[in-house]
């Protein structure tokens, strides 16, 4: 994963307001992201968990991030399985 997404911003901050709950101790939303392939979902989703992790522990908030590609884990057995 990049350090940097150029060109992303909207998207960053689209994504992290819906998380930033969690930095105050509340349940964000879940979060359903879908498009063509290879317009940075990924990375974009897998930046702003990193940076949410890293604002909650220098905040001393206990934060958790799951990321789940559902093309891989497509049925709720396998989503427990992966994650139990």
């Amino acid at each position: 994963m990049p350090d940097m997404l150029p060109h992303r911003d909207k998207e960053i901050n689209n994504l992290a307001s819906i998380l930033v709950p969690a930095l105050r101790g509340e349940t964000p939303s879940n979060i359903f992201i879908y498009g063509k392939t290879g317009t940075g979902k990924t990375a974009v989703t897998k930046y702003v968990g990193k940076e949410l992790l890293k604002k909650g522990t220098e905040t001393g908030k206990k934060v958790n991030f799951i990321y789940i590609n559902c093309e891989v884990v497509d049925t709720q057995y396998r989503l427990l399985t992966k994650y139990c």
